[in-house]
């Protein structure tokens, strides 16, 4: 029989993302692909970089809500294609795809200066 686990432990699983980014968490958003991994050098293309709020999210029943506005004002041009957020340190803690794992406004090609907004930010703890 596989393992399962309680809401209430797949709820704290997920606030452990904003534990670890703390309240000096940074979003940035590429046009590049997505890397194999957090340790990998960013992708290409930076779209746009926003500080986050704190708190960030919230969690409701093993997947995340996403708390406060994450919105400015883009700096590249080009497709959001992927996103990673980072700690005050600037490690990368958590990245993935747009729109699978993130869902921003506009998504299609953006210009510099374009208004930007996170609409959705979709993590869920299941079991296994």
């Amino acid at each position: 029989m596989a393992l399962e686990y309680s809401v209430a432990l797949r709820n704290a699983r997920l606030l452990e993302i904003q534990t670890v980014i703390g309240s000096a968490g940074l979003l940035k958003i590429f046009s590049g692909a997505e890397p194999p991994n957090c340790g990998a050098p960013d992708p290409s293309g930076l779209l746009l970089a926003v500080n986050l709020p704190f708190p960030f999210i919230t969690v409701n029943n093993g997947s995340t809500i996403l708390q406060g506005n994450w919105n400015g004002n883009t700096i590249g041009v080009g497709t959001c294609q992927c996103f990673r957020m980072y700690d005050a340190s600037n490690n990368c803690h958590v990245q993935g795809s747009i729109p699978n794992d993130m869902v921003v406004t506009p998504s299609a090609s953006v210009v510099v200066g374009q208004p930007c907004q996170v609409v959705t930010f979709s993590v869920t703890a299941g079991n296994p």
